[in-house]
């Protein structure tokens, strides 16, 4: 989606929420995504960022975070 949580991303990606924040800044800095609603929400500025970005990914690397997400997912709303 346009918008994520940084307990998911750090689930997902297996580190720390202090590591998955470090590794957002400078995604931050070059304005790649943006705080979201909440305070550890971030959000895609543009779709094409996301879209960009999710295509650079090969299949295997896109079925890898899917699951690894849809394990984050179980894991953190049970």
């Amino acid at each position: 989606g346009s918008e994520f949580d940084v307990s998911l991303l750090a689930a997902s990606l297996e580190i720390g929420i202090d590591a998955a924040l470090q590794r957002l800044e400078p995604a931050v800095d070059a304005r790649l995504v943006t705080t979201g609603e909440g305070p550890a929400h971030y959000r895609f500025s543009h779709a094409l960022v996301r879209d960009t970005l999710y295509e650079e990914l090969g299949v295997s690397a896109r079925a890898l975070r899917h699951r690894r997400a849809a394990e984050a997912m179980e894991l953190v709303h049970g």
